[in-house]
């Protein structure tokens, strides 16, 4: 801020002038812009440390919302459409993870003793780097935010269990009739309701860019919002799932529950465990008219 003062402009709300004059042209100005994560953090930082921020209408808005929340979809295992993690809440104990000052770190360590390269340095430590590595962790003031490959000509891998913080066992290999014999789940939380519905959006999403066949398509949806969350999320873009089709994800989470309990918790990765599981949604959904626009509509396919 104090270079920026320095330069000529200003950024306080009361007399704003985001800009200087360009010091060969007069008539020309160059306009400075804050860094808009750096500030999102600075702003999530005095929030967490405050614990309330009081609103021009004098509500008060409080972090222990947050921590709140995250407990309530830590115990549930669904989060509300949002990204919120442990991460988040303990923010102290995280680094800036920076992927651009992760690339300057590794151009400066191609200079060895020299940290301030000049333009024909900077393009020759770039090209280097284009043809012979990845970005890596370097002695820098940042950490590795996530898997995300820069300058490499080969794509990194990734550990999709560990990137969902699934926990694969080897046990409960379900045969066709087992899993009716797993401990009953019948109601679910009012909260898994909610989280079931916004993701049943997504699931709806997906299945419209498959199927082909338009009555089938219109009767995934609906004109209406099966949950308040819906209507709270939507910006315009978000898909209202009908009743049946948001029953099939109801029938299909109480039917994982059940395999959860029995298995102390942990997501199995038996042969025929994905088979089981759809073969016991059709059992529950089988005498439930949860498309009724669709009743006739079977007869009137023919088979190629």
């Amino acid at each position: 801020m104090a270079m920026i003062r320095e330069l000529g402009a200003n950024l306080d709300i009361m007399d704003m002038r985001s800009y200087f004059v360009h010091p060969a042209d007069h008539t020309l100005k160059i306009h400075v812009l804050l860094d808009p994560c750096h500030m999102l953090k600075l702003l999530r930082n005095v929030f967490a440390t405050v614990k309330v921020i009081v609103r021009e209408d004098g509500q008060l808005i409080r972090w222990q919302y947050i921590e709140e929340l995250h407990k309530l979809q830590e115990r549930e295992g669904l989060r509300l459409g949002n990204k919120l993690k442990m991460a988040h809440i303990q923010w102290q104990h995280q680094k800036m993870k920076d992927h651009l000052e992760l690339f300057f770190s590794a151009i400066r360590a191609r200079g060895g003793h020299n940290n301030n390269p000049n333009v024909r340095q900077f393009r020759g430590a770039y090209k280097r780097l284009l043809v012979r590595h990845q970005v890596k962790k370097g002695t820098g003031n940042c950490l590795l935010r996530d898997n995300t490959a820069i300058l490499d000509s080969t794509p990194a891998t990734v550990n999709i269990a560990r990137r969902l913080d699934v926990v694969p066992v080897e046990a409960l290999v379900l045969d066709d009739d087992s899993i009716s014999d797993l401990p009953d789940v019948n109601n679910l939380s009012e909260y898994k309701e909610a989280a079931i519905s916004y993701i049943t959006g997504f699931i709806v999403k997906k299945l419209k860019q498959k199927i082909t066949c338009m009555p089938c398509s219109q009767a995934l949806t609906s004109d209406e919002s099966v949950h308040p969350l819906l209507a709270l999320k939507d910006r315009g873009g978000l898909q209202k799932p009908s009743q049946g089709i948001t029953a099939v994800c109801h029938a299909t989470e109480r039917c994982f529950q059940r395999i959860l309990k029995a298995n102390e918790g942990k997501a199995p990765r038996g042969r025929g465990t994905t088979a089981a599981i759809v073969a016991q949604v059709v059992t529950d959904c089988s005498d439930k008219n949860l498309f009724p626009q669709l009743h006739s509509h079977m007869f009137d396919m023919c088979a190629e």
